[in-house]
């Protein structure tokens, strides 16, 4: 049988005194894991191609998806995150709504070749623009300005598609959040919802023909979408409601008066928080298509879609949904209506005779985690498409794809039986892959949903964190499994939300990071594997932005500090873990195992994720702010070394026996080979 030698010689046979010589690391080679986007958002149907495009807001590009087959076909890559996409089907021409890809006032729409998948051109646009709609007779295209930060947005652009040039701004009112067209009355339609009172929510209409306003129609508070059926002219605004009020429902408006019909309100699922709500209807009018979210005090969530009979102005029927949805679209030669689902990386279509979402089609296949077999070189690949991705860590080339046939959370390898352990969270359970033949042989049934994992190989105990659900204490656990049985050992409850794992192979402690949802309720738990019990917690300090006095990420909104991952150095007895805060405070926290408290920390920015080499004593840390490795000398805390990568990192793990560091990037659905530069003397 093969021994986890390897680990011990590297990590334990060197005292402090004898670390190996360090080197400044180079990135040696990066391997696609996928082809596709992640977090797509926005989508857009070529009837007469037989093509849909869907933005994908965290990779930067666009999918082109032919229906006929469901699959992907192209990538379009962007300059700038994607943040809204239209279709001109007389000229074949895909118009993409770009942010910015600086930090200035100013967006851009990219021009598409549908026949070719190339970009044609890039338009600046005055500001910063929010949603977009096009006149396919007049070929125009109508963006909202969404302001930016301070300076509220009052206008629509008009781009002429002819020449690939704004014509004209249109004023509008405050805050214009959305835009739709009518073709065969040449009307535009603004949704404003000005400073969030009721009295001053509005649509307004717009005469296409010398861009002038026409009319102004007050509907509900807070209006968020709007769509025009132009069958029987009537446009539909969804109504986001007041932020203390539930409220949420759909004005319809009579597009020959400019008189609002009817009010239909929403059948919500809690009453203490609303969500977006997104709209689409049918080419014939007859279904108006709205998704509503809401949520409980306990940040229980209902998702739904509701369908609207557009000739009674009325709800027929809800479909219930597991995920939170993009933007709808229907297709104006079949009616079928499509959606995206940013976070599960997919496209899903009505099946309206069931009255379910089914899933269409995978736009992405990022990586979501990974690890390493040093014995066999080997590199695995979490995707998010329910495979696993095996990569010959001597070519860095990917050999095999394996369908899982389920959304693993987290990875553990051990060495020395070539196995490999995939968290089930869906199943509450474990699976077991053998390395060689990459099949199934075992299902550890752990009873909580478990994702991130950690393997001590030398005591044949696998432990998990047990995470699914916050709001259920006893769903909170430390899940300890006997990998030579393939059984569960026990479960520890534990008051915190445990994430990163960490491992002491040489005093056989293990150090779990647990979150609470406070300032100070942040820790670490200490296990010992001998008697599988916590021993005692180590509490991280609180930090603040020195700016506010709160902790926020970069968009405002609230981050709870804590150590999400964990590394050990088995031979300082040094424990490292994250503090992915505000960029002025993020850091790697310091905790002495010897005496289980708060050493201190390295400033550092947004660190996703970090690795100790016990052999050189330095600390690897990946920062997806600057998208670079740190270098960190654990001797005097400071920054030694920087490798800049092209995209922001995720997660990365170490093979001790190359000296070959692998970091996954979700963005671009990639893997870089870092070279260490870590030789004996």
């Amino acid at each position: 049988m093969i021994r986890f030698f390897l680990f011990h010689f590297v990590f334990f046979s060197l005292g402090v005194g004898a670390f190996l010589q360090a080197q400044t690391p180079e990135l040696v080679t990066t391997v696609k894991t996928g082809a596709g986007g992640i977090a797509p958002t926005f989508v857009a149907v070529n009837s007469l191609t037989r093509r849909m495009y869907v933005a994908n807001v965290l990779s930067y590009n666009v999918s082109v998806v032919d229906l006929s087959t469901k699959t992907v076909t192209k990538t379009v890559g962007c300059d700038a995150t994607p943040q809204g996409i239209a279709v001109q089907p007389k000229t074949n021409r895909i118009y993409a709504l770009l942010g910015s890809a600086s930090n200035t006032r100013n967006s851009s729409v990219a021009v598409i070749d549908g026949t070719t998948d190339q970009i044609l051109a890039n338009v600046p646009l005055p500001g910063y623009g929010g949603r977009l709609s096009i006149n396919a007779e007049t070929n125009r295209l109508y963006v909202t300005d969404n302001g930016f930060f301070d300076v509220v947005g009052t206008s629509v652009w008009v781009l002429d598609l002819g020449s690939n040039a704004v014509v004209n701004t249109i004023p509008v009112g405050k805050n214009p959040t959305d835009v739709a067209v009518n073709t065969l009355t040449n009307r535009v339609y603004v949704t404003c919802s000005g400073t969030g009172k009721k009295s001053d929510s509005q649509v307004v209409v717009v005469d296409g023909t010398n861009d002038k306003p026409l009319a102004t129609v007050k509907v509900g508070q807070l209006p968020s979408r709007v769509v025009v059926s132009e069958t029987d002219n009537r446009v539909y605004v969804a109504d986001n409601g007041s932020p203390n009020k539930i409220d949420q429902e759909v004005t319809v408006v009579d597009g020959n008066t400019n008189k609002v019909v009817k009010q239909i309100s929403l059948p919500l699922g809690f009453d203490a928080y609303t969500g977006p709500m997104e709209l689409a209807v049918t080419g014939d009018g007859a279904q108006v298509f709205v998704s509503s979210v809401s949520y409980s005090t306990k940040f229980e969530a209902s998702r739904n879609v509701f369908s609207i009979s557009g000739k009674a102005a009325a709800v027929e029927t809800k479909i219930k949904l597991t995920e939170e949805p993009g933007q709808f679209v229907t297709d104006p030669l079949t009616g079928q209506l499509y959606t995206a689902f940013p976070t599960k990386n997919r496209v899903a279509a009505l099946d309206r005779s069931q009255n379910t979402l089914t899933a269409l089609v995978v736009v992405g296949n990022p990586p979501q985690f990974i690890g390493v077999n040093p014995v066999t070189n080997t590199i695995y690949v979490g995707s998010g498409s329910e495979s696993l991705l095996v990569l010959n860590g001597a070519t860095n080339t990917l050999e095999k794809t394996v369908q899982l046939g389920f959304q693993a959370g987290g990875i553990a390898v051990s060495p020395n039986k070539n196995r490999i352990y995939l968290s089930n969270p869906a199943t509450g359970s474990i699976v077991v892959l053998d390395g060689r033949t990459l099949t199934d042989i075992a299902t550890i049934k752990t009873g909580a949903p478990v994702t991130e994992l950690a393997l001590n190989p030398e005591t044949n105990r696998l432990y998990g964190s047990a995470n699914g659900n916050a709001t259920d204490a006893s769903s909170l656990a430390i899940v300890i499994c006997d990998t030579a049985a393939n059984t569960l050992v026990t479960k520890i409850p534990i008051e915190k939300t445990p994430s990163g794992i960490g491992i002491n192979l040489k005093t056989n402690r293990i150090y779990v990071a647990g979150t609470g949802n406070k300032f100070d309720e942040n820790l670490v738990y200490v296990i010992d594997g001998a008697v599988d019990a916590v021993t005692a917690t180590i509490k991280l300090p609180n930090s603040k932005n020195s700016r506010s006095g709160e902790i926020q990420d970069q968009q405002g909104a609230f981050v709870v500090p804590g150590g999400f991952k964990i590394t050990v150095n088995p031979v300082t007895e040094r424990i490292y873990a994250t503090r992915n805060i505000y960029i002025d405070n993020a850091s790697v926290a310091i905790l002495d195992g010897a005496r289980n408290i708060f050493f201190g920390q390295v400033k550092t920015d947004t660190p996703s994720d970090l690795f100790v080499n016990p052999a050189t004593n330095r600390l690897f840390v990946a920062n997806g702010y600057s998208q670079a490795i740190s270098v960190i000398d654990c001797v005097t805390n400071e920054t030694s070394d920087r490798l800049q990568l092209d995209s922001a990192p995720q997660g990365m793990v170490f093979n001790p026996v190359t000296g070959k560091l692998y970091v996954i990037h979700q963005y671009n659905d990639s893997l870089s080979v870092v070279k260490t530069g870590e030789t004996r003397n």
